[in-house]
C-alpha cells in the first residue's frame, strides 16, 4: 500500500462549476500555486495550475470563487477519455477531501466570519471509475 496525500495553498483561477447527480453534487476549479525557483542570482516566480474535483461540499460552496486563496488537502486521481479526435486521454487531478477557504482582506474589514472548512465523506458510489 502506497501514501497518496496533497496539500495545496493557491488561488482560484475561476469560480467553481458545479455538477448536479442524483444523489450527489461535485465542484470543479483549478487553483493557481506559485513557487520561486532560482535562476542565477535571482529568483523567478513560477506558476502551476491544478485542477481539483470535491464532492458534496455545498457548505463552502459560495466561497469558491476567482481569485479566492484556499488550502486543499486530498488524493491523487486520474481519470482517462477519449477526445473528438478519437484519441485517449489521461488526466491528474486532486480529489479534495478537505478545503478550507480565506476571506479577502475587504470581507476581513466588513465582517469577521468564520473559516469555511470541513472533512468531505468520500463514498467510492460518486465515483463512476473502475
Amino acid at each position: 500500500m502506497g501514501i497518496n496525500s496533497v496539500v495545496l495553498c493557491g488561488r482560484l483561477t475561476k469560480d467553481a462549476e458545479r455538477k448536479q447527480f442524483t444523489n450527489s453534487v461535485k465542484f470543479s476549479f483549478s487553483i493557481a500555486v506559485e513557487k520561486k525557483v532560482k535562476k542565477g542570482d535571482q529568483w523567478d516566480k513560477v506558476t502551476n495550475f491544478f485542477d481539483i474535483e470535491a464532492w458534496n461540499i455545498d457548505y463552502i460552496k459560495d466561497a469558491l470563487t476567482k481569485g479566492r486563496q484556499v488550502i486543499v488537502s486530498g488524493e491523487l486521481d486520474t481519470s482517462e477519455y477519449t477526445n473528438k479526435d478519437n484519441q485517449k486521454v489521461k488526466r491528474v487531478f486532486v480529489r479534495a477531501d478537505r478545503i478550507q477557504a480565506f476571506h479577502s482582506a475587504s470581507e476581513k474589514k466588513a465582517e469577521p466570519k468564520k473559516e469555511a472548512s470541513e472533512e468531505i465523506p468520500y463514498d467510492p458510489e460518486w465515483d463512476d471509475m473502475p
